[in-house]
């Protein structure tokens, strides 16, 4: 995978992302490196809780109106949470999500409006009423704690983990924390620890000020070396060639305490050899039950010349699913000129097995789900007994596992057991017994009801988690092989702003879908594809223009008539100039068009 940044100094900063394998799993050590580089984050966390608490405190002081205001908030919130669980518990004794069935989720869902009116008129006060004291606090002096606090959690003493590593975390959270303050009641979540994370490492020349050295300066062979991050050698492999690499994944400032681990990295995108690499990550991320490592190295290259800025024609992209001769089209390409026939972008095939049966991922999805189906029904059957034998023996509040214990004994009555805590509980009980831990806190009947749980659906958890995994790779190279031939062509390249608010399924409104619209809209993914193109795009240098499809299906291409008569038909004829046209190739070619005069303009502006 390659991303692009560009900056000021003529040079464009790409991300490359290559498979990592190694020969035994990571040491424990490590794992415990990643444990307490998460617990840094929550640490942050913490901190920016704590002040923004203190900020709410400084406020109240000098203003009694605020602090009457922030009372009133925090109780419309709380009837704001009571509100939707009478919602959820509605629409789960109605058996629907639809307004239009059921009066009482109706009723519901306007009592939630009119409370979220109140909620942001409420915000506009406090808003106001902080901006005529703002004078009064003493920003300085908040703001000079919150960066010790966070300057101090992020020594190496303190978290006991690699500065380079402590950095990176850092920076990602003043990232995360950033965007939060811009996004109205966004809240920074702490994280519990699953086995994921990352290692970073800086690369910088001996004697220089700033990080970046040229990528064969990375390779040391099998000679000692100092170094956290370097790679023992390369060699031929198929059509992908195999890089030896050697890292320090965690142990303190002695060479006998360091836990060093060797990859093979898969090298399938060579690095420029005018790149420079400034920093690299060894990241572990969870699939089901198992991990994937990924090495994400940043490189700096110069910069390309641009691309001809002046274009004659413009590509559009329409969104919309529809099934044509059993396969679904997820997307058209069409472009400006008429002479070109469009492109219908179909939901990927997965390759020919064995018997040479062709198998779509729509099955694979069904059988997915018919495994999650599977899985949901006997951990309600496991509810069952396992329930009343948890609420007779509590684990201790101070117990690692006391949160995993409430969320299997203490559900509410209409909830029941799912198969992921099932099968963490089973996690639990083989981890404890690796272990020879004494007393797990669960009786023997618990147990062995458990693992034989676990002994008859382990298999179909790890089936379901693999498939999702296969789906999921497949059309990420499906959908990039369609944005490099996309970008191949060297035009414009115009999509539908905000479409997503249009197909997506929002758990909060009342959308009524089936099995088969849901599997429709996980296998296309169609963000995924515009996100695909939109990287690939700007890695070439060619435009892509955002544009308002309003009206773009509706209206004739050829002569601009606007059909405000047409509704959900497939295909319809201008009344103005005879044309035929199907709906979305003619909604593509406008998108097109739109996307080519937005550009225009803008070009005429600059000049």
């Amino acid at each position: 995978m390659v991303s692009r940044q560009t900056d000021k100094n003529s040079s464009e900063t790409r991300v490359y992302k290559y498979a990592l394998r190694c020969h035994t799993p990571l040491p424990e050590e490590a794992i415990e490196e990643l444990w307490r580089a998460n617990a840094l984050w929550n640490r942050l966390v913490e901190i920016d809780r704590i002040t923004q608490s203190r900020w709410q405190q400084a406020y109240q002081d000098v203003s009694p109106k605020i602090k009457e205001l922030n009372h009133d908030l925090d109780a419309l919130n709380d009837t704001m949470i009571t509100a939707y669980r009478h919602l959820k518990t509605i629409r789960m004794h109605e058996q629907t999500r639809s307004s239009k069935a059921s009066p009482e989720i109706k009723d519901a869902e306007q009592t939630i409006a009119e409370l979220k009116a109140k909620r942001s008129s409420l915000n506009a006060e406090i808003k106001k009423a902080k901006a005529l004291v703002k004078d009064l606090i003493d920003a300085t002096a908040l703001t000079k704690i919150y960066r010790d606090e966070i300057r101090e959690a992020c020594q190496v003493k303190q978290c006991q983990i690699y500065s380079q590593t402590a950095d990176e975390i850092a920076r990602d959270f003043a990232t995360a924390r950033e965007k939060a303050l811009k996004t109205p009641r966004a809240k920074l979540q702490m994280h519990r620890f699953d086995g994921t994370g990352y290692f970073n490492f800086r690369f910088r020349e001996k004697g220089a000020k700033k990080d970046g050295v040229r990528f064969q300066n990375l390779f040391v062979g099998n000679k000692p070396s100092e170094k956290r991050f370097e790679f023992t050698g390369r060699w031929p492999h198929g059509k992908k060639e195999r890089l030896g690499l050697r890292a320090t994944l965690a142990g303190g400032a002695k060479k006998q305490n360091k836990i060093v681990h060797d990859f093979i990295v898969t090298y399938h995108r060579p690095i420029p050899d005018d790149g420079i690499v400034q920093n690299g990550k060894i990241v572990r991320r969870r699939i089901g039950d198992r991990f994937e490592l990924y090495l994400v190295l940043t490189v700096k290259t110069p910069l390309k010349e641009d691309k001809p800025t002046s274009f004659n024609k413009a590509i559009g992209i329409d969104i919309g699913f529809r099934e044509l001769s059993n396969q679904l089209r997820v997307a058209v390409l069409a472009s400006t000129d008429p002479n070109e026939d469009p492109q219908d972008i179909l939901v990927p095939e997965v390759k020919p097995t064995l018997d040479n049966k062709r198998k779509s991922n729509f099955s694979k999805y069904e059988h997915m789900e018919r495994l999650r189906s599977s899985l949901d029904q006997s951990a309600n059957d496991l509810d069952q007994q396992l329930r009343p034998m948890l609420k007779a023996n509590p684990l201790d509040k101070d117990h690692e596992k006391y949160k995993l214990w409430k969320s299997a004994a203490k559900l509410p009555p209409h909830v029941t057991l799912s198969f992921e805590t099932a099968y963490k509980l089973a996690r639990w009980i083989l981890h404890c017994r690796n272990h020879k831990a004494k007393d797990m806190g669960l009786t023997k009947d618990a147990e062995m009801l458990i693992m034989k749980w676990w002994r008859q659906n382990s298999r179909k958890y790890r089936e379901m988690h693999n498939l999702r995994a296969k789906i999921l790779d497949h059309r990420k190279h499906f959908y990039r092989n369609i944005a490099a031939d996309l970008v191949e062509r060297g035009l414009p390249i115009i999509v539908e702003k905000d479409f997503l608010a249009q197909i997506a399924e929002v758990k909060t409104k009342s959308t009524e879908l089936t099995d088969k619209a849901r599997g429709q809209r996980f296998i296309a993914a169609p963000s995924e594809l515009i996100g695909a193109i939109e990287n690939a795009a700007q890695r070439e240098g060619l435009p892509f223009i955002k544009v308002n499809p309003r009206n773009t299906s509706k209206t004739c291409f050829p002569c601009g008539h606007v059909n405000k008569n047409l509704k959900s038909e497939t295909t319809w004829k201008c009344g103005h100039c005879g044309a035929m046209h199907d709906r979305d190739e003619n909604a593509a070619r406008n998108i097109a068009a739109l996307g080519l005069k937005q550009l225009r303009s803008q070009q005429h502006k600059k000049t």
